[in-house]
């Protein structure tokens, strides 16, 4: 993608992901040493009414960054990245990660966007907002 190729509003990306697995929960938790049993003891949320396992806010942004890098040339163009959690994500929920153009400019000679990203649940639930710079190579167009 080109930097003269892109105009404001357009929806540069999206990355679905289908039936989050609970086994993505139970590795994250052990790597990150996560006590918090919401993300790998079904009796524990079913005690707090919670349909199944909380996805952890990481996977969740990693899912947005996914949006992001879909835009870059290399993951060294992402030169920011901010999350806001909104909603949880349970497993087996099936999620869309999508990246919005909201402004482009020049800095340097190089040409930079900044996106509006967002994790949205299958039945329109905003899960995760948040935003992201990406450097674009300018240079013809293709």
């Amino acid at each position: 993608m080109k930097f003269q190729d892109i105009t404001i509003g357009d929806t540069v990306a999206e990355k679905s992901f289908e039936d989050v697995p609970a086994k993505n929960m139970e590795i994250v938790t052990a790597l990150m040493e996560d006590p918090n049993p919401i993300h790998f003891d079904r009796r524990a949320t079913e005690q707090m009414g919670r349909p199944g396992l909380v996805n952890q806010g990481p996977i969740n942004m990693s899912y947005m960054t996914q949006a992001a890098l879909a835009v870059a040339e290399s993951p060294t163009d992402l030169t920011s990245l901010e999350a806001r959690f909104e909603e949880n994500v349970f497993e087996g929920d099936d999620v869309l990660a999508t990246a919005t153009v909201d402004e482009k400019y020049e800095e340097d000679g190089e040409g930079y966007v900044n996106l509006g990203l967002l994790l949205e649940k299958a039945d329109g639930t905003t899960a995760v907002t948040g935003t992201a710079t990406v450097r674009l190579p300018k240079g013809e167009s293709v």
